[in-house]
């Protein structure tokens, strides 16, 4: 069918959200000696860990962009052995954001390649954020006149990757999902999304990482403009790879302080993760000694730290069959994220114990969740297989 709808994510995929960040990480470590002490890329790594977590937020209403910025860089400070106050936060969060507005610009060849498709087809931007930031930057960035629609969550009322706002920007611009593409460079909401709301995706993907799914489409560059645009509007025939490599980070969740009885479960668990090419973040779960080494450890210092890895993950997977209401927690959080985020759930318990296992796990019926009693330890390698895949 003819593409007639060519919608495109804002951050990353039009605007330079990834370079302007960058210079003003840069500016602050030169500002700010807290943060020298760190590698620039650790400085990054750890700033955009919280950056997601806390957009979340924002994205929810439970956080102004101002307060989730201050957030943000308070943590920071703690995270790097600093003393942390609400003015330096304040005032590191003023840094920041001078810098990196100042730094505002389209990704390369994006305006060029809006200039070229409006006319020919509609253009429209379906964007996670609050209003007036996405306008502004669309507005520096010269956009505005080569698009005819933009649909921004806060004012949607809902977020990618929910199919509803694909369709309200379809609806906005009268046509059809079968005569739509969407391009993104975020998998779990720009891609994902676009596949719910039966849209064909095309994945902006300027780093070059491996694929999830060699089915979808690809570009790396948004020029030269022409020949972009021939692609975007010319569906590729993409052969399916069974073992096409889908690398994610896993939060393997386990019982800590209760029933350690299922830890040989979650260590079998880890290890075909691992075989499978995926990266667990909790790997330190299953050592012996967790309870005694993690008790160095604050209370609030495991709920943050576990919360960042929680909202960074792909997945989780959990091993059920102990008694924990950590465990518990840690599947709901991700559930009850789930329609903004993305991710998905696999929890896994041991069949012998279904009398003993709380009934909201095995009677859990979630889309994004999927519940698997395994026979044997054996079986577990099975199971993950046919679930998670190689990567």
């Amino acid at each position: 069918m003819t593409t007639r709808v060519v919608l495109f994510d804002l951050d990353d995929t039009l605007f330079d959200h990834q370079g302007c960040t960058r210079a003003a990480l840069r500016a602050l470590q030169a500002r700010h000696d807290v943060f020298r002490a760190r590698s620039f890329d650790a400085f990054d790594a750890a700033h955009r860990a919280l950056l997601e977590a806390l957009h979340l937020e924002v994205l929810a209403g439970r956080l102004t962009v101002d307060e989730a910025r201050v957030r943000r860089f308070r943590r920071l400070v703690e995270q790097a052995g600093g003393e942390s106050s609400d003015a330096l936060a304040r005032t590191i969060a003023a840094d920041y954001r001078e810098v990196y507005v100042a730094n505002w610009q389209p990704v390369a060849g994006a305006l060029a390649l809006l200039q070229t498709l409006h006319g020919r087809v509609a253009t429209g931007i379906v964007t996670n954020n609050v209003a007036a930031e996405q306008y502004q930057k669309i507005e520096a960035c010269g956009f505005g006149p080569y698009l005819d629609a933009v649909v921004i969550s806060e004012e949607a009322g809902v977020a990618k990757p929910d199919p509803r706002i694909f369709e309200l920007a379809l609806t906005r611009l009268g046509y059809a999902r079968q005569t739509a593409v969407m391009v993104g460079d975020a998998w779990n909401t720009d891609i994902a999304g676009a596949r719910a709301a039966g849209i064909r995706p095309i994945w902006f993907n300027r780093l070059r990482a491996a694929s999830p799914d060699s089915t979808v489409q690809e570009i790396d560059s948004l020029a030269p403009a022409d020949a972009v645009a021939a692609r975007i509007l010319k569906p590729e025939s993409r052969i399916p790879n069974p073992q096409s490599p889908i690398p994610m980070k896993i939060y393997l969740a386990c019982t800590v302080r209760g029933d350690r009885g299922t830890v040989l479960a979650a260590r079998r668990i880890h290890a075909c993760l691992r075989e499978l090419g995926h990266e667990v973040l909790t790997a330190h779960l299953l050592d012996d000694d967790v309870d005694q080494v993690e008790s160095r450890l604050t209370d609030v210092d495991v709920y943050r730290r576990d919360l960042e890895w929680l909202t960074s993950a792909d997945a989780i997977v959990a091993e059920a069959s102990g008694s924990s209401f950590g465990v518990g927690f840690e599947v709901g959080y991700v559930l009850g994220r789930a329609a903004q985020s993305g991710q998905r759930a696999l929890v896994l318990y041991e069949a012998s114990r279904q009398g003993k296992v709380s009934r909201l796990i095995s009677g859990l019926e979630h889309p994004a969740a999927r519940v698997l009693a395994y026979q044997s330890l054996e079986e577990i390698d099975t199971l993950l297989r046919a679930s998670l895949g190689p990567a």
